[in-house]
């Protein structure tokens, strides 16, 4: 039942930080962006880190038996490579323009 209630809180708070906070702070009137990106990936970024020191925290210090622990401990670690992922894009180390030309040249030729 713990693992059922960490992974369901988990999840949520997944969801919440990669979906919602981009589509909280993102202001747009009418074709012109009015919002810094940079409000964006502040707040992800912080969201992430909280979450990996929540779950860090919940597996040493609050969650009893090793399975929930190990629980935690695995999303502690794919909140980090998320937190990695954006790290990397904010820093163009990685971009998505081969995703970009692969799916418009799919629209040509369908």
């Amino acid at each position: 039942m713990q693992r059922l209630l960490i992974n369901t809180v988990n999840c949520a708070l997944l969801i919440l930080i990669l979906i919602g906070v981009p589509a909280a702070t993102h202001e747009q009137f009418w074709n012109w962006q009015i919002s810094k990106s940079a409000t964006t990936q502040n707040v992800m970024f912080g969201g992430l880190v909280l979450a990996i020191i929540l779950n860090v925290l919940g597996a040493i210090l609050f969650i009893p038996g090793p399975k929930a622990k190990e629980s935690c401990a695995k999303w502690a670690f794919i909140f980090g490579g998320f937190l990695f992922l954006e790290y990397a894009y904010v820093h163009d180390w990685i971009n998505f323009n081969w995703l970009k030309k692969f799916l418009l040249w799919l629209q040509n030729h369908l």
